[in-house]
């Protein structure tokens, strides 16, 4: 899991938990599951890039990884700067929450995406409506 934002947000926390308990459940054989957070909301990742780089570099140099599944738009545009780098040979998957943002051809060759539409308007629209009072 490779966050562009902070994962201690309570759906990011829901999220992660929910693709242990899919993966530890469906999967045949052991899977490792990694957490790097980019924090990019409130960290300027452009004046760390660089170190950041050499250290998931060193730290993921000896590890296979099969799959980096990209949470927001940052850590999709960092996978493609560095992720042949960083994972060799590892296949991305966009996880998104603005939907309608989503342009699938933005996406890099054999990357796949899950994406959910945010509809405020829509979301108050219906509570108003519920609960009128």
């Amino acid at each position: 899991m490779l966050y562009g934002v902070d994962p201690y947000l309570p759906p990011f926390l829901a999220m992660d938990r929910a693709m242990r308990e899919s993966l530890a459940h469906e999967a045949g054989g052991t899977v490792h599951f990694f957490s790097e957070s980019l924090d990019s909301q409130r960290i300027a990742l452009e004046r760390l890039e660089p170190e950041l780089v050499a250290l998931l570099a060193k730290k993921y140099d000896a590890l296979r990884i099969s799959v980096v599944v990209a949470v927001s738009r940052t850590a999709l545009d960092f996978f493609e700067r560095h992720g042949e780098q960083l994972w060799p040979g590892a296949r991305v998957v966009y996880v998104g929450f603005l939907g309608y943002e989503f342009k699938p051809s933005a996406l890099p060759p054999g990357a796949s995406a899950v994406v959910s539409i945010l509809d405020a308007a829509g979301t108050i629209d219906i509570a108003r409506r519920m609960q009128p009072g």
